[in-house]
Formats: C-alpha cells, sequence, structure tokens
C-alpha cells in the first residue's frame, strides 16, 4: 500500500512539475522613454571666459527605472518601463545645450576635456517622478545648479530650478511629455538668470 501511495505521489508530482514546465509564460517586453527638450533661448552677451560641466549627481532613487510618489511619501517605480537614460545624463546635455545656445561662454564642454576652464558647473537632480494624488497627477523636476570661478571661491550662480507641470492623465506617455515641459521650462529659467549676470 505505502509502495502504491509513493508511486502514485511521484506520478503526480511528475505531472505537475511537467505541465508548469511546459506552460507558456507571458513575458513583458521593457518599453524605454526618451526625453527630447526643444532648446529655444535668447542670447546674451557673449565673453571670453569657458565654462566645464561636471556630470549631475543624482538623488539615490532616480534612475532609469520610471518613479512615481503618492500623497504617503512613498516613492514606488512602473514595472516594465524605463528611461532611455540616466535622468542626470539627460539633464546634463540640456544644460550643456542652453549653456552654449546662451553665448555667454567662449567655450562650453564637459569638465574632463577641458584645460583650466574659467568656472565650473555642478549640480544634483533632487526631484524627477511623476505625482500622483487622488485627484490629479503631475511631473515635478527640481534641479540644484551652482556655477562657481574654477580657481576662487566666488559663486556665479547658485540656483534651484523646480517646475511642476500637471498632467491630463496618469501614464508614462503623460509623464514623458509633462517631465519634457518641465526640463524646457528650467532651460529658459537658466538662460533668464544668466542673461543678468556679469561674467569676467
Amino acid at each position: 500500500m505505502r509502495n502504491n501511495f509513493k508511486s502514485v505521489s511521484s506520478i503526480i508530482i511528475l505531472i505537475l512539475f511537467v505541465s508548469g514546465c511546459m506552460t507558456t509564460r507571458k513575458i513583458e517586453p521593457l518599453s524605454f522613454y526618451t526625453i527630447t527638450p526643444n532648446i529655444q533661448v535668447e542670447t546674451g552677451e557673449s565673453t571670453t571666459a569657458t565654462l566645464g560641466i561636471r556630470p549631475l549627481l543624482s538623488a539615490r532613487p532616480y534612475s532609469l527605472a520610471m518613479a512615481y510618489q503618492r500623497d504617503d511619501h512613498i516613492l514606488e517605480y512602473r514595472h516594465n518601463t524605463q528611461w532611455a537614460e540616466q535622468p542626470s545624463a539627460t539633464i546634463t546635455r540640456a544644460l550643456r545645450d542652453t549653456l552654449i545656445a546662451t553665448n555667454r561662454f567662449a567655450d562650453v564642454g564637459l569638465a574632463t576635456e577641458m584645460t583650466r576652464p574659467d568656472f565650473l558647473l555642478t549640480g544634483e537632480v533632487r526631484k524627477y517622478h511623476e505625482h500622483i494624488t487622488n485627484a490629479t497627477s503631475s511631473a515635478e523636476l527640481e534641479v540644484r545648479i551652482e556655477i562657481r570661478r574654477a580657481r576662487d571661491v566666488d559663486v556665479l550662480l547658485a540656483h534651484t530650478f523646480y517646475s511642476r507641470i500637471p498632467m491630463e492623465e496618469s501614464s508614462p506617455e503623460a509623464f514623458t511629455a509633462a517631465i519634457n515641459n518641465a526640463l524646457e521650462e528650467m532651460t529658459v529659467a537658466l538662460s533668464e538668470k544668466l542673461k543678468s549676470l556679469t561674467i569676467m
């Protein structure tokens, strides 16, 4: 009896195992989203100063995963949805394009590729997420930027740029469009601040 019971149990376990292995699993592919801001800023008075940009640091939660935060302050991530590149890299490139477009500096590049630039830009991505409430959704972007003289303690610019763009729906597509708009707002605000600065 015991042998028969063991045999039957073994057969049932084997059948369950095989049927589980033969079941086709549905794998959802990853979706990648890109941010491509349209940089349209006014030019200012040109100078002979050069500016080196150090890649922006990023607050720990913001990487390739698409983040969202509810009113309970818990940060979560969308499944199978990612940015095509790190948010800090996207913003660093947008800043570089903006600074070049303003024409305020004779040369703008990555600090590691320049020989003794006159000024250095550093910064941090502090917010880069969708904020979801019971009634609305919005994209939040917060970036701290500092421009200092490379061989001195003088601060040319120190400012925290913040944008909150309302969204019609909570979706990766709507969030991508909204964060793109927020980044465009930031580039315009940066160019306006640069216009009023005395760069020597």
